[in-house]
């Protein structure tokens, strides 16, 4: 129970002891300091098990739907020094103090310049990935080394970070109907070959997505030297990505990585609650690509092709019929003429095919 009013509080505990004695047979009310729209930080720490542990940065996660993280990046940016020592210090701190052994994240409310504890996640954390990609250190390798009795090597805990990392949680969720589950089978799943990218997923072209499971399919990274340059080849890359058959978050974080708010300014766990809403509901569909494959042909228009040229030795013409293929790709089909077979076709033009197959005559 919320109490923004200090004169409400006595009212507002006895109403909420009454609810407890009713339902629980306990009128036990616990109070806390309610922080408005904080920022989720966290910071990696690695202990030896032997009373000394080091940090590996700092992380923001305040990128969430329902209290579930959906962009992490490293280090997190908009912290002043002050409250970036604060952090590590106090994380070190905890660790050090439990003999703590391994890798784990101590979380933190990060609200102006104040920090509160959150929680410690005893474990490898999801978004552990952007802080490999700073500190060029293999967590979960160490997590394996210091169980087998190995030291920690001091100089590679301590050496400073370089870049800045960003990832991206692709689940299978609409962002348009305040991200409900998506099901179905991905016709396409294509993620590009590129030095700045880190793909960590489970699913393939053909992969069929059920309700059983967690909605996250995979997990893409990306690198740069400075925060801007990340954000930069994070649009660049996105662009490429193809997820079909299934609806996904990519159209969502294609917006956010156009919204001057996201890119500019500090940002808080309500941030989507003040941003994604009226106009940027409707803008994400901008992002989202056409699945051919899902589209019904209404009316006609014209869209310009780039195919291989059939030729015929003969000089008569070749009637072909475009098909689209579940690769995404086109083929070209010779219908009629002396010679059958296929042409296939590497790719089309940017716009969208109003129908999954059409005929051209060819010369």
């Amino acid at each position: 129970r919320l109490v923004r009013d200090a004169k409400l509080f006595q009212s507002e505990c006895e109403r909420a002891q009454a609810e407890a004695l009713k339902y629980f047979g306990n009128g036990t009310v616990f109070a806390e300091r309610y922080i408005d729209c904080p920022r989720h930080v966290e910071v990696q720490v690695f202990g030896d098990g032997q009373g000394v542990a080091y940090h590996l940065g700092t992380r923001d996660c305040s990128t969430q739907r329902r209290h579930q993280k959906l962009v992490e990046e490293a280090p997190a940016p908009f912290l002043s020094e002050a409250i970036r020592d604060r952090l590590h210090s106090a994380a070190v701190a905890l660790a050090e103090r439990v003999r703590y052994e391994g890798a784990g994240t101590v979380e933190f409310l990060v609200h102006g310049e104040e920090i509160f504890f959150l929680e410690m996640n005893t474990r490898i954390q999801v978004e552990h990935p952007v802080t490999e990609e700073i500190y060029g250190i293999d967590l979960v390798e160490w997590q394996f080394r210091v169980a087998a009795g190995e030291r920690l090597d001091r100089e590679l805990f301590t050496k400073a970070p370089c870049g800045h990392a960003i990832e991206f949680r692709i689940y299978a969720e609409d962002p348009k109907r305040k991200f409900s589950p998506a099901l179905g089978t991905l016709t396409l799943f294509s993620v590009p070959n590129d030095p700045f990218l880190r793909e960590e997923g489970w699913v393939e072209s053909g992969t069929t997505v059920t309700p059983y499971y967690d909605a996250m399919l995979t997990k893409l990274i990306v690198r740069g030297r400075t925060r801007d340059e990340a954000l930069r080849e994070s649009r660049r890359i996105l662009k490429l990505c193809r997820f079909e058959g299934v609806q996904t978050t990519l159209p969502f974080h294609l917006w956010l990585l156009h919204e001057s708010s996201f890119s500019t300014c500090p940002f808080e766990i309500g941030f989507l609650d003040h941003h994604f809403v009226g106009e940027a509901l409707k803008n994400v569909s901008l992002y989202e690509r056409i699945d051919p494959e899902h589209l019904s042909a209404k009316g006609s228009g014209h869209v310009p092709l780039e195919f291989i040229r059939v030729e015929d030795s003969s000089g008569a013409q070749q009637v072909i019929r475009i098909v689209h293929r579940r690769d995404g790709l086109f083929e070209g089909r010779i219908e009629e003429g002396a010679r059958q077979g296929t042409a296939l076709i590497s790719q089309t033009k940017a716009g969208v095919l109003e129908a999954l197959q059409s005929s051209s005559t060819l010369g």
